[in-house]
C-alpha cells in the first residue's frame, strides 16, 4: 500500500469516528428538545399550566385582588393556615 493510500485510509477511519461521535453528541443535545421523547411528567404538567395561563389572557383583577383570591383558595384546600397570632403559614407539599 502506498503512503498516500495509507494516509487516506487513516484519515477516512478518523473521519468516520469523528462523525460517529458527533452524531452521538448531537443526539444527546437534541434528545431532550423533542417533546415526544420527554418522559418528565412534572415538566409536562408545568408546560400545560404555563400554556393555560398564556391562553387565559390578561386579568381584569388588580394584584391585591389576585393575592386575596390565592389566599382564599389556599385556605380552602388547607395549604395556608394562620398561626395563633394571625400570621399565615403555608404548608408546602
Amino acid at each position: 500500500m502506498k503512503t498516500a493510500d495509507k494516509a487516506g485510509a487513516l484519515i477516512g477511519r478518523q473521519d468516520r469516528r469523528f462523525k460517529e461521535r458527533a452524531a452521538d453528541d448531537s443526539e444527546n443535545v437534541r434528545g431532550p428538545l423533542h417533546p415526544d421523547r420527554e418522559p418528565n411528567a412534572k415538566f409536562q404538567a408545568l408546560k400545560a399550566a404555563v400554556r393555560e395561563g398564556v391562553d387565559s389572557g390578561i386579568s381584569d383583577m388588580t394584584v391585591p385582588e389576585i393575592m386575596e383570591a390565592v389566599d382564599a383558595r389556599l385556605r380552602a384546600d388547607g395549604r395556608l393556615q394562620a398561626d395563633a397570632e394571625g400570621r399565615l403559614n403555608g404548608i408546602h407539599e
